[in-house]
């Protein structure tokens, strides 16, 4: 009888170190309204700048996919994707992030956003993205 009871609480805290295991695994859930929103803008679009600006030329909404990053650039948190109106919105945990191009993506457009992104709960940080064609 004591065999099986001491079988018994092995499986229960068994169960019981998997699931909290298993729970610690999993990225924890931003506060509510917490993030970052943002746009994306791609530029130049024509090879020559006029004053005044010409109205054809002016920066235009990318989509593309990018890499949300710890502070220093080192650990991919999150990837996510701006759509055609070149607008994002990520929920993340308050934090210093980074966001960078997306890992295979190619060299132009080249994207940047002003760094560190600051994070704080309970608000949706605003960040521009600039990306530049190459067009000189």
């Amino acid at each position: 009888m004591i065999w099986l009871t001491v079988a018994a609480l092995i499986i229960v805290c068994g169960v019981a170190a998997a699931a909290m295991y298993e729970n610690s695994m999993t990225a924890p859930v931003a506060p509510a309204h917490t993030g970052i929103v943002g746009t994306v803008l791609l530029g130049p679009t024509c090879p020559v700048e006029r004053v005044p600006p010409d109205p054809q030329c002016a920066d235009r909404p990318y989509a593309t996919k990018f890499s949300l990053t710890n502070a220093s650039g080192s650990g991919v948190i999150e990837e996510f994707s701006s759509d055609a109106s070149g607008a994002f919105r990520v929920d993340i945990r308050p934090g210093e992030y980074e966001i960078h191009q997306a890992t295979g993506a190619s060299m132009l457009p080249r994207c940047s956003a002003a760094t560190p992104i600051l994070v704080t709960a309970g608000t949706y940080t605003n960040v521009a993205v600039s990306c530049d064609t190459g067009i000189r």
